[in-house]
């Protein structure tokens, strides 16, 4: 007691031992869960990638072959006509004039021009499947307009 002994000194001694060094542990073991999770984001992006670049280069194939396909119904349209026009005039050279080769004749120029619209329309998807595939590649330049 210091009241009746006079002051006095003392001492004392703290010390930590990290028994199995378990912060240490959960700390690396914490940085290598998010290095982890950081690789299979960044491997979802780059699989999400080549889905989205090989669905694009497919809807290019695919709207290419419709284009084709359209080009060559328009162009059997226009051998159509020709056909029904020299019919038509071979039959007015008789002197026949019959109405069942000229209404033929317009029915081949209507189906004419539905193939040229069904043809510009395949011409504009695949332009933008190409737009599409542009965009997926990451090449797709941008350009306001001055």
């Amino acid at each position: 007691d210091m009241f009746y002994h006079g002051p006095g000194l003392g001492a004392g001694l703290v010390y930590e031992i990290p028994i199995g060094n378990r912060r240490a542990r959960s700390i690396k073991q914490q940085r290598e869960l998010l290095l982890t999770k950081a690789f299979k984001e960044f491997e979802v992006i780059v699989e999400t990638g080549l889905v989205e670049t090989e669905q694009a280069v497919n809807d290019v194939k695919a709207c290419y072959s419709e284009m084709i396909g359209a080009y060559n119904s328009m162009m059997q349209a226009r051998q159509e006509i020709v056909f029904a026009d020299a019919r038509w005039r071979d039959i007015a050279n008789d002197g026949g004039g019959s109405l069942q080769s000229l209404d033929a004749l317009f029915d081949s120029q209507d189906r004419m021009a539905d193939e040229e619209f069904s043809f510009v329309e395949a011409q504009v998807k695949y332009e933008l499947a190409v737009v599409g595939l542009k965009r997926a590649l990451g090449t797709l330049i941008y350009e306001p307009a001055k």
